[in-house]
């Protein structure tokens, strides 16, 4: 019984060394991990905002009315805080927006500020790729057979406050879902749609008496496929309205 002492103190000083290595290897991994991981900076996000208007990226009014920055009658720029801020008062695009949308009829000018961390999305939407990944919650399989991500204008209008020609909006909006799939489909897929509410705080000022404000939105239409215990299949058409900013019509 005796010579097995040895071997019984080997293993144990193994084990306890394997034990200190995992933990070790694990604390490396999650410093290494946290490194990579890094959050951007909002000085990022507005330098990666600027960087997609400076390089005269097409800028999207309605989901098919665009139009190339530096076309007389219009302003893009990135304000403070990152947000992309858009005017038009070109004659054209105004007329092309009002043949696609009666709610733009009459329009004399058009103001958009866009959220800063969803300009990137909203000058690229028509890249926009749903998730093709299966996604897993209890024992249910969720996947997107099919969809599309379309930009487009609320029907509710905002309220807007007055003082003199200084025109100002403060309100929240929330992200509307269909229905509970819809909400299901967000989290387990990790679909690219902001969470919860977006609160709107702009101000700027105007000589037009009539001055209309809707959310600018992302609105998704897709087809979610569920799968339960490998034998109860369905399907369901879903819609997200995902508020990513706020337009002014102006006649």
């Amino acid at each position: 019984m005796k010579k097995t002492k040895p071997i019984k103190r080997m293993l144990g000083a193994s084990f306890v060394a394997l034990l200190l290595g995992g933990a070790v290897t694990f604390a490396f991994w999650h410093v290494q991990a946290g490194e990579i991981e890094k959050t951007a900076t909002s000085e990022d996000l507005i330098t990666s905002n600027k960087t997609w208007v400076n390089a005269k990226t097409e800028i999207p009014l309605t989901n098919d009315i665009h139009f190339v920055p530096q076309k007389k009658g219009t302003s893009v720029k990135i304000v403070g805080d990152g947000d992309l801020q858009i005017e038009v008062d070109d004659a054209q695009l105004l007329k092309q927006m009002a043949d696609e949308n009666p709610d733009f009829k009459g329009m004399k000018k058009y103001r958009l500020r866009v959220e800063a961390d969803r300009v990137a999305d909203y000058l690229n939407n028509e890249r926009y790729i749903f998730p093709v990944e299966h996604g897993y919650k209890g024992l249910s399989n969720y996947r997107i057979k099919a969809g599309e991500r379309k930009i487009k204008s609320a029907n509710k209008l905002i309220s807007l406050t007055k003082k003199n020609t200084n025109r100002a909006v403060e309100t929240t909006l929330p992200v509307e879902y269909s229905d509970d799939l819809a909400k299901d489909a967000v989290d387990i897929l990790k679909m690219n749609v902001s969470s919860g509410k977006l609160i709107l705080d702009d101000s700027f000022s105007s000589g037009y008496k009539k001055i209309e404000a809707r959310a600018k939105t992302f609105h998704y239409n897709f087809t979610v496929e569920k799968n339960s215990l490998l034998i109860f299949k369905s399907e369901e058409e879903v819609q997200i309205d995902e508020p990513i900013g706020i337009e002014y019509v102006m006649k």
